[in-house]
């Protein structure tokens, strides 16, 4: 005897697959952003204080409060954040 799901249960379970898919996806972004910020930064401190003798002013500003988007999930509930970088 075959187990037949609720046509209302296969749907969230399609949709939930479809979702986990753009989670990875925006994770892997995620990642992939961080690093760059990152690099970005240690250019940044790199030629800050040169910047600085140059042109009297910051070269890039606003490092303490960058953050990136990321997806977890306990199995049942998923939640959207913002991670720090």
């Amino acid at each position: 005897m075959e187990s037949k799901q609720h046509p209302i249960e296969q749907q969230v379970e399609e949709g939930r697959q479809r979702a986990h898919v753009h989670a990875e996806r925006i994770n892997e972004l995620a990642e992939e952003l961080a690093q760059e910020i990152k690099a970005l930064k240690d250019i940044a401190d790199e030629i800050s204080p040169s910047y600085w003798r140059v042109y009297y002013k910051p070269f890039i500003t606003g490092f303490n409060s960058i953050s990136v988007p990321s997806v977890r999930s306990d199995g049942d509930v998923w939640t959207v954040f913002n991670r720090v970088v």
